[in-house]
C-alpha cells in the first residue's frame, strides 16, 4: 500500500495538518513555477499573470479520480480579477487561471472518493 500522507498532530487546536509524501511535478506554466506539499495539500506559485493550461502531475496516480478543490490568490488582493477552471484525473489536474495580478498562488487539497 502506497501512503500518501501522514496525519500530522490532529489533537493541536483542533486542526488537522497533512504531510509526508513526494511533491508532485508542474509543468506549462511561468518560468519558475514551485509546488510545495505533496498529492493531497499544497501550494502553487507563480510568477506569472495567470496559470493558463498549468498542469501538476501527481507522484502517485490516484485509483479513482480524486476530488479536488481549490483557490487562488495574486499579489493584487482584493482588487485583482480572478477565476479559475479546474480538471483532474486520476494523475493530476490542469488548471486554467485568470487573474490581473502576478506571483499567483493556487492552494489545493484533494481526496479519493
Amino acid at each position: 500500500a502506497v501512503s500518501f500522507f501522514q496525519i500530522k498532530d490532529n489533537k493541536k487546536n483542533g486542526h488537522l495538518r497533512l504531510g509526508g509524501g513526494t511533491t508532485p511535478t508542474v509543468a506549462g506554466c511561468g518560468t519558475t513555477p514551485t509546488i510545495v506539499g505533496n498529492d493531497t495539500v499544497g501550494v502553487l506559485n507563480n510568477d506569472v499573470s495567470g496559470l493558463l493550461g498549468c498542469r501538476i502531475t501527481f507522484n502517485q496516480p490516484y485509483d479513482l479520480v480524486p476530488i479536488c478543490v481549490g483557490s487562488i490568490q495574486s499579489d493584487l488582493g482584493d482588487t485583482a480579477t480572478q477565476g479559475m477552471n479546474l480538471r483532474t484525473t486520476a494523475t493530476g489536474m490542469v488548471l486554467w487561471v485568470t487573474t490581473t495580478g502576478n506571483d499567483t498562488t493556487f492552494k489545493y487539497f484533494c481526496v479519493e472518493r
